[in-house]
């Protein structure tokens, strides 16, 4: 049987480190993946599930550098990866527990690949999700008033303000051809009365 040598490649799994350049490129963060998996974390939007690794990035971006990915092991099935993982947190040891300086959580090891949530947990999740817009802090009324006479009589951001002829020239030709990003999406309205494009 023959099996095509891309596919082999992407079902090989990787164990990277996270890098910070303001210590000698030393690891704050190891873990195992296989794609895309260890750039992701070093993308803006990424996942927020430890805050500690993702303050890491941040600081290391206000100080001016970028973080790096480092692949130390590479062409591993899952379980070797997840061998390695937990071999290499060890040796460099867990800031929370105070052994180390790497910003895991976990000793390494969990976690399934390809695995897919059931619906009742998508459903969990989007309802999560949703509670975020709720999630604000209060603010008092006098808060309220104090901002409101602050803001008295200034105009607005945008107020008054015109666009060039070269502005608009530029925002024509920029969406000139792209569809919406809404177009052909239907509302789906929840029960607050908010809806999403789907």
């Amino acid at each position: 049987m023959l099996i095509h040598l891309s596919l082999v490649k992407q079902q090989m799994f990787y164990v990277y480190a996270l890098t910070d350049p303001r210590n000698n490129d030393r690891f704050f963060y190891i873990g195992k993946g296989q794609g895309y998996r260890a750039t992701n974390h070093l993308k803006k939007s990424a996942n927020r599930e430890n805050n500690s690794k993702q303050a890491t990035v941040k600081a290391i971006r206000n100080n001016g550098f970028e973080p790096s990915v480092v692949y130390l092991f590479e062409g591993l099935s899952e379980q070797e990866a997840h061998d390695k993982e937990i071999e290499l947190i060890a040796l460099y040891g867990r800031k929370d527990l105070g052994l180390g300086h790497l910003t895991n959580l976990t000793d390494g090891g969990e976690g399934t690949s390809g695995h897919k949530h059931s619906e009742e947990t998508k459903r969990k999740m989007r309802e999560a999700d949703r509670s975020a817009y709720n999630r604000t802090a209060p603010v008092s009324e006098s808060t309220k008033t104090k901002l409101s006479n602050l803001l008295k009589g200034k105009p607005s951001r945008g107020k008054g303000y015109k666009w060039t002829k070269e502005q608009r020239s530029n925002l024509s030709k920029a969406h000139k051809g792209k569809p919406g990003t809404t177009k052909g999406k239907k509302r789906v309205y929840r029960e607050d009365g908010s809806f999403y494009f789907a």
